[in-house]
């Protein structure tokens, strides 16, 4: 992933060479692992853009590398009024809707 990150800076046109790019492994996330990358411009008044083509650059190698970024999943789970009113179907009777637990 670091060199992934540090070829993406490397050729683009508005980062310098000096100081070189840099890409770190900064910490763990709820489900994943976060990297940063710091790149250096001469041209100030265009960093915005460039920071955005940099973002577009490491999405499409993450892509070409085949690596996926994950999104949290949430389970949502409506019961009772709240369901019927969204039209969900109610448990049958007995049925509380829980997974069954070991005995």
């Amino acid at each position: 992933m670091i060199e992934l990150l540090l070829a993406v800076a490397g050729a683009h046109q508005m980062v310098v060479a000096d100081p070189s790019p840099i890409a770190l492994f900064v910490g763990f996330g709820d489900s994943s692992l976060n990297f940063e990358s710091r790149a250096f411009t001469d041209h100030t008044e265009r960093w915005a853009l460039t920071r955005n083509e940099l973002n577009l650059g490491v999405h499409d190698a993450l892509v070409a590398a085949g690596i996926t970024i994950p999104f949290p999943q949430r389970d949502v789970r409506l019961s009772g009024a709240v369901s019927a009113a969204c039209g969900a179907s109610t448990p049958a009777a007995g049925d509380s809707g829980e997974p069954e637990r070991g005995r």
